[in-house]
């Protein structure tokens, strides 16, 4: 009797503790993701390709300076786009339905968000703007950055290339 009475005692013990643990288990947790996310601010212009829906979408990271200025050249270049009528250029349509391009280092003279599908770009910088992107060449250019950094797979690019009309320019 005495022995089933210590252990009904050691067990009553352990449950009343398994809480406590737990919590100290998600503080831990909670301050290393934390710190881990601090310790590493980000950089450059990560690019988006807006593709898949419930799977993650093939990013890229522009962090060279021509690159930043070659983006930056082209949305000086491209003239207002008066008569958009739709909330946003990103449509909420499954397959490919644009880019989306987040200014990580805040790169001087370009907003924190740009939109860029069929023919338009979005700027987000506290308001929307939105720009005319003729033939869709920024669009075209961006898509070609990802192919050459292999992150389409072959239906994916035949989707893309159908959407944009064809070969994006300068893809085998």
């Amino acid at each position: 009797m005495r022995t089933s009475s210590n252990l009904e005692s050691h067990v009553t013990s352990l449950i009343q503790l398994v809480p406590a643990a737990a919590l100290l288990v998600l503080m831990a947790c909670a301050g290393l993701g934390s710190a881990a996310y601090a310790a590493e601010p980000g950089s450059g212009l990560q690019v988006t390709v807006l593709v898949y829906s419930g799977r993650p979408n093939p990013t890229f990271t522009i962090e060279d300076e021509a690159g930043v200025l070659d983006l930056h050249e082209a949305l000086s270049a491209a003239e207002p786009y008066a008569d958009f009528q739709r909330e946003t250029v990103v449509p909420s349509i499954l397959g490919y339905h644009g880019l989306r391009l987040q200014n990580l280092s805040g790169a001087e003279g370009l907003p924190k968000v740009i939109l860029i599908y069929d023919g338009a770009i979005e700027l987000r910088n506290g308001e929307k703007r939105f720009l005319a992107d003729p033939g869709r060449r920024l669009e075209r250019k961006l898509i070609e950055q990802a192919i050459e950094r292999d992150l389409l797979d072959e239906t994916t690019l035949r989707a893309i290339r159908q959407e944009l009309g064809g070969k994006p320019d300068n893809v085998p």
